[in-house]
């Protein structure tokens, strides 16, 4: 009965919520967001286009943005300044342990702030992100969305569990132990 009670309180413990990570979208939006903000923008109505991008993306940008009292619009025409976003990321994922996953994200990022009359650049702003943390879930593809630039390009396994230390290590552990047992044990007979 306490048994049970250990392992159902460490089951609990060592189990973590998928909620508990951001999303990798939601890491990307908030550094693209800050870039955003960091030009020389106008108090007015801004027209938003991501490349490459979907609806969520678009709509989570936006929200963003609202947050920070921009107002986003739907049409060209209506817009003071054009907002141009380019991502082209290369993004990591490395096993340590079966559950256990290094996520490294790193993105190229470049804004551009366009008059809607002339179509001239008005300024143009390349970033860097990256991002590096610790997973603990059992599938960690569930933090990458739908939007490419969010998905795992490379992936890797650096586990240290190669198969000389599931095997080999265990035997010269126990052989070890063994031999000074049996030695101590006749050592001490005479």
């Amino acid at each position: 009965m306490i048994t049970l009670l250990i392992s159902n309180i460490l089951i609990a413990l060592l189990t973590v919520n998928p909620n508990a990570y951001e999303k990798n979208e939601a890491l990307l939006v908030n550094f693209i967001t800050e870039q955003i903000m960091t030009n020389d923008i106008d108090n007015g109505v801004l027209y938003i286009s991501i490349t490459p991008a979907n609806e969520p993306v678009i709509l989570g940008l936006q929200s963003a943005l609202l947050k920070n009292n921009i107002t986003i619009t739907d049409n060209k025409e209506t817009a003071n300044q054009l907002v141009r976003v380019y991502v082209e990321s290369d993004n990591l994922l490395s096993t340590i342990s079966r559950n256990t996953h290094e996520r490294s994200l790193s993105a190229d990022i470049i804004v551009q702030i366009v008059d809607p009359s002339t179509r001239f650049v008005l300024s143009t702003a390349r970033s860097n992100f990256s991002y590096t943390d610790i997973v603990h879930l059992s599938d960690p593809y569930i933090l990458a969305s739908s939007w490419y630039a969010t998905h795992f390009h490379n992936y890797q396994d650096i586990s240290s569990r190669s198969w000389i230390r599931r095997f080999v290590e265990p035997v010269l552990i126990i052989s070890t132990v063994a031999t000074t047992a049996y030695l101590l044990y006749n050592v001490r007979s005479q």
